[in-house]
């Protein structure tokens, strides 16, 4: 289980930091570009 969520968290990454989250807030998406 904790690999099928690692590739969820993994897709689910928009921030350039280590924190994966599942939303990505506006802020986060700025700062991916």
């Amino acid at each position: 289980l904790s690999d099928e969520n690692a590739v969820m968290v993994s897709e689910s990454k928009c921030t350039g930091c280590d924190v994966c989250v599942s939303i990505c807030p506006s802020e986060a998406i700025k700062k991916k570009t």
